[in-house]
């Protein structure tokens, strides 16, 4: 294997192993810049999830 082939395959394994690190870190910032987390829901949604809440409670 030539040195610039191995200088490939060492930056690709590192790489590799920081993936899931930078795509968390991707997703917070998304989350910090935008707004939005995982128990976020739009008001339209929140108010169908009552509507439904309320209809099953009253046995409709």
């Amino acid at each position: 294997m030539s040195q610039v082939q191995l200088r490939l395959s060492k930056e690709k394994l590192e790489l590799a192993r920081l993936r899931p690190y930078l795509f968390g870190l991707l997703v917070n910032f998304g989350r910090l810049a935008f707004g939005t987390s995982k128990s976020w829901m739009s008001p339209k949604v929140k108010s169908q999830k009552h509507v439904a809440t309320c209809f099953s409670a009253s046995g409709f």
